[in-house]
């Protein structure tokens, strides 16, 4: 019709309107300027002329272009029919809006506040993070197919082809071992590929990645085409780097990766003027040995582990960040907190006893958990699966199976009921659960390592400083002598009392053991060591020592970190996940040390502890190259018997029914992987933005937003299980960051600004519900409901405040600035800590009360919300130091001299139960106010 009546203004504003319900802005504009031009000819050009530059001014304002936004709206106000189509509400708010346009911090403000203010409901529980220094996965690479395969490679059937080459065993992903698998990395494209460990730990995985990447460069020589490009230019062809970035928020997790890295180091040295069994290099080796695995150390190792520690400390000291290895850096402001950690561990001197009695403790917590409801589901599923397996074998099987364990002499059949009676034995079912088992050539020393928690020192040590006790244990063992009761209590002596054995000091953070002494971590190493094998090497079962087992590992390990070394980069950073995230999201690479975008992401399980996978796809998706090989990946270690599959998992987190749907509202594309069996792997979207025909309605949209709002505001109950527990602790930050991802999806931003502007009305009319007892609400409620937003309109605009600077779109209603807000800090006395007896983890929330409000009426916060316009506000972006009993919160002085002014109370809750958890506090004007900016 355009075409064919091209001077008519209506078929010019009705394409406008069309335009701007798709979001295209800009051309919605252009419509409206042609329309602006013919209006004359209209027969009621006002009225016309009013609409299309109401239009235009929303238009502007979503594009931040504010300065012609104030000019066509002081146009608009001009015209006498612009009250037809345009509130009088909705001309003072954008009045409000275009008045604050310029008004945020800077950059470097922002940054500021991303680091200051809580993106975490704060726990119930120490504020200061547990230090693990063991970890619990398998030790797998981040690198799947790193180098290109060549065409003549094809031709010829490829290096891993070969006879002489053993194919790496990657069992749950086949397709990334493809030659033609969008997995694969191609390091041709940029000259370096990019690697983020985020909760590094024991930096098993990064262990793993460099011993792949040595495997892969003796395999397969570097791309020709990387080698032309470079030889064509200034820059030397062994320039290109594999960057890996690792990030971890306590301290003491760097300080011990960068103890390890200075003994492999120290080892690769020694491997070059010493015999691979010579003293030298069996003293390194063991060093490492209990450095990573031992509770206990015998005084000699340990002796030579704090002069390694001294080493390190003094390197650090003298030179700062400066005098790490050329490929290694770190930022010069992390590493006071480092020297502090070495600086401790060369004078610490922890209790035996004290050791021995949490080891007790750790003890019975894992009996317990073995009886718990979900270990016990999971040892009857494996109990099932075994039995059918047992069922499905052939007689000639089950006897073979009889003669290679040695059994008696009986039928096939009497075999089999033998084997499915054991299954119905609980320890035996939970032996094959742990399927990470040294193999039984180490039993010795694992019955050594059960009666007395220290494991066996290598022969020639044993020798060497005069431990005879460990090789007359052995020898008795292992002759099926009667073990002497004289040898095994001396030997448990000598290891618990004397000056011969020292605690381990890397396995202990100096913040969390003043705080809450002593601890144990709880883990055999004799069935960890498989672990840190991971898939890359085959794993010497037969070995009947465990530094046997892990001699061969760590020459590996420092052989090829001293082939790799001018191809990689270790950058190492103490930071928290999306603090990272969100640095990294809103400066360029040359503004910061580190990569923004990177081709694997490896997240450990901490979405265990961080709001599951809504805070994945939030905060780490979208620093994913926009490539089909980048991924990052996540383990659940917490409550996997919880959910029946992956679906389920992500519902939980995300309120999305399928796993496609995080597609269309977050852009994240799922790739592979199962809860219980491996890895599941995450990557972007394949386009970006969505299509719109794949996009959300707006009604769905505005329901999803609704419901996802009223579960981050008021977490959902879970049936009482104190085995399985669940985190939610993602504040309304977290919420405004969906609406930021929305738009970078697709969405039009003012389908967004209409959901924010219902919500900051106090009031909104929707089929979501509130969560309620273990139920999600999938489905919405027959007909819409009235809920009051007001207690959650604190936290909602200061998020936000904060977010607005660097919001892709306006808004066209006014957003205070961040500056108009002050952290105020209050004590509340009579705080008492309540017992974990549910799923969830507890988390810390403010209730602000009007004198009008019945403190009793908070567990039924949920249900008022629906019925009345509540004088209350649920605050969750706090800070809480149990302590002292002081909350510090954000809020603007007009709303807080307001409160004070009408003596609102205020009471700590934890929002697991809806419950107050100390004395009712009056707000009174003596607060301690700290400025935020």
């Amino acid at each position: 019709a355009l075409s064919l009546r091209p001077h008519d203004p209506v078929f010019a504003s009705n394409a406008s309107a069309v335009l701007y319900e798709l979001g295209r802005y800009m051309e919605c504009i252009e419509k409206v300027d042609m329309a602006i031009i013919n209006i004359s000819n209209n027969n009621n050009p006002s009225l016309l002329h009013a609409k299309v530059l109401s239009r235009k001014v929303k238009c502007l304002t979503v594009l931040k272009r504010y300065k012609e936004a104030k000019d066509s709206f002081m146009y608009l106000l001009s015209i006498p029919d612009h009250k037809t189509v345009i509130t009088q509400n909705e001309i003072q708010q954008l009045q409000e809006a275009l008045s604050h346009e310029r008004e945020g911090p800077s950059l470097s403000c922002l940054s500021s506040l991303f680091q200051t203010l809580p993106r975490y409901r704060p726990p119930s529980a120490p504020s200061n993070f547990e230090y693990h220094a063991v970890g619990h996965d398998k030790a797998s690479s981040a690198l799947s197919g790193l180098i290109e395969v060549t065409k003549e490679e094809q031709e010829d059937g490829g290096a891993s082809d070969s006879d002489d080459v053993a194919p790496r065993q990657d069992p749950g992903y086949h397709d990334s071992l493809d030659k033609d698998s969008p997995l694969r990395l191609n390091i041709s494209e940029n000259n370096s590929i990019s690697i983020l460990f985020a909760g590094i730990g024991d930096a098993r995985h990064l262990f793993a990645t460099i011993i792949d990447l040595a495997q892969q460069m003796e395999q397969t020589p570097p791309p020709p085409s990387l080698l032309s490009s470079l030889s064509s230019s200034t820059t030397s062809s062994s320039t290109w780097k594999v960057h890996c970035t690792m990030i971890d928020i306590v301290p003491s997790v760097f300080a011990r990766d960068l103890l390890l890295f200075h003994i492999i180091d120290k080892l690769g040295v020694a491997l070059d003027h010493h015999a691979q069994g010579s003293l030298e290099v069996v003293m390194i080796v063991s060093v490492l040995l209990y450095l990573y695995l031992g509770e206990l150390i015998p005084c000699y190792i340990y002796d030579r582990l704090l002069v390694y520690i001294a080493e390190l400390e003094e390197c650090l000291r003298l030179g700062g960040a400066g005098s790490l290895p050329p490929h290694m850096s770190m930022r010069e402001s992390d590493l006071p907190a480092i020297l502090d950690v070495l600086a401790y561990w060369k004078v610490a001197k922890y209790s035996k006893k004290s050791l021995f009695k949490a080891i007790k403790q750790g003890e019975l917590h894992s009996e317990q958990m073995r009886k718990s409801t979900g270990i016990r589901d999971m040892m009857d599923n494996r109990r099932a699966e075994m039995i059918a397996t047992i069922n499905s074998l052939t007689d000639e099987e089950i006897l073979d199976m009889n003669k290679k364990t040695g059994g008696r002499n009986i039928t096939a059949a009497e075999h089999r009921a033998d084997l499915i009676a054991m299954m119905y034995d609980d320890d035996a079912v939970h032996n094959i659960l742990r399927s990470n088992s040294a193999g039984d050539a180490t039993i010795i020393e694992k019955e050594i390592f059960k009666q007395t928690h220290a494991i066996t020192p290598p022969l020639l040590l044993r020798k060497e400083y005069g431990d005879d006790d460990f090789t007359l244990l052995i020898d008795m063992i292992n002759e099926r002598r009667e073990t002497d009761p004289t040898v095994a209590q001396r030997l448990k002596k000598t290891i618990r009392q004397s000056e011969r054995w020292l605690v381990n000091p890397t396995f202990h953070d100096k913040a969390w053991t003043q705080k809450n002494g002593l601890r144990a971590l709880f883990h055999d190493p004799y069935n960890l060591c498989a672990d840190l094998y991971g898939i890359l090497l085959p794993f010497p079962r037969k070995e009947n020592s465990l530094y046997k087992q892990l001699d061969i590992l760590f020459i590996t390990l420092a052989e090829s970190y001293k082939s790799v070394k001018a191809h990689i980069h270790l950058e190492w950073a103490v930071a928290e996940l999306t603090q990272f995230c969100l640095l990294q999201l809103q400066h360029n690479d040359s503004e910061v040390g580190e990569k923004k975008h990177f081709d694997r992401v490896y997240l450990s399980n901490i979405p265990d502890y961080t709001g599951g996978a809504l805070c994945v796809f939030l905060y780490v998706t979208p620093l994913l190259k926009s490539l089909p090989s980048s991924f990052t990946s996540f383990n659940v270690l917490l409550n996997t018997t919880k959910w029946s599959d992956y679906t389920s998992h992500i519902y939980e987190y995300t309120l999305l029914p399928t796993l496609d749907l995080s597609r269309r509202i977050f852009g994240a594309r799922y790739i592979c992987g199962h809860l219980m069996t491996d890895e599941p792997r995450w990557g972007l979207a394949p386009t970006l933005p969505i299509p719109r025909h794949d996009l959300f309605s707006v009604d769905a949209l505005t329901s999803y937003l609704m419901r996802l709002f009223l579960f981050l505001t008021l977490p959902v109950d879970q049936v009482p299980n104190q085995h399985s527990r669940i985190n939610y602790p993602l504040n309304m930050l977290s919420f405004v960051a969906t609406l930021h991802r929305l738009v970078a999806v697709g969405y039009p931003p003012h389908w967004i600004s209409s959901v924010l502007a219902q919500l900051l009305s106090g009031s909104i009319s929707t089929r979501a519900r509130p969560p309620m007892l273990d139920n999600k609400n999938l489905d919405l409620a027959p007909t819409p409901t009235a809920i009051c937003t007001l207690p959650f309109l604190p936290d909602l605009e200061l998020a936000l405040s904060v977010y607005k600077p660097i919001l892709s779109f306006g808004l066209p209603f006014p957003i205070l600035p961040i500056s108009s807000y002050t952290k105020y800090s209050i004590t509340i006395p009579g705080y008492f800590s309540l017992p974990f007896f549910i799923t969830q983890i507890p988390v810390m929330a403010l209730y602000f009360m009007h004198p009008d409000e019945d403190p009793r009426h908070l567990s039924k916060l949920r249900y008022r919300i629906q019925t009345a316009r509540l004088r209350v506000y649920l605050t969750s972006i706090i800070e809480w130091d149990e302590p002292s009993q002081t909350a510090c919160f954000w809020m603007t002085k007009k709303r807080h001299a307001s409160m004070l002014a009408e003596r609102w109370s205020v009471v700590v809750v934890r929002l697991d139960l809806y419950a107050p958890v100390s004395m009712e506090t009056t707000l009174v004007a003596k607060a301690r106010i700290v400025k935020l900016l």
